[in-house]
């Protein structure tokens, strides 16, 4: 956007009001949220937020399920959390290794398949990923590190 300025927060709000206008589409302030760089200035911050009656996103916020920042591997422990979350329900031991590997192939691989469409997921949480679904097809347990017939 730029620098903030009053005029800036007038065209801002004339766009918008024209895309609404056009499109029968509004924004929902409830729902909506800003997200400043770190320079930005409190007042200029206020100057906005109150100008769109929004609240400033916190910086460990998501948009569209993804980090809006990426600063760390712990920006992705959601996807981390989904792995495991999903394998809490499966039954393993009642599960045939081919069976564990469709569920693999078609329910794990997919979980982070937007995620890494729409940012650089780092390494680390790859092979971390890459982990917990070996584990749970050699040993049947996602936590526990398993003995694996075949290197």
């Amino acid at each position: 956007m730029g620098k903030l300025t009053s005029l800036e927060v007038t065209n801002l709000t004339s766009i918008l009001n024209c895309f609404s206008y056009v499109s029968g589409l509004t924004i929902n302030e409830a729902k909506s949220k800003v997200w400043f760089s770190a320079n930005t200035s409190a007042g200029s911050k206020r100057i906005l937020m109150n100008s769109f009656q929004v609240t400033e996103a916190d910086a460990d916020g998501k948009y569209l399920g993804c980090p809006i920042a990426v600063d760390s591997e712990r920006s992705f422990d959601y996807l981390i959390e989904k792995f495991e979350k999903r394998l809490n329900h499966w039954k393993a031991n009642f599960i045939t290794h081919a069976g564990r590997l469709v569920l693999i192939e078609s329910v794990l691989d997919s979980l982070p398949i937007y995620a890494m469409g729409t940012i650089t997921v780092p390494r680390k949480v790859i092979v971390k990923l890459t982990a917990i679904a070996r584990n749970f097809f050699w040993g049947g347990k996602h936590d526990k590190k398993s003995l694996a017939y075949v290197a």
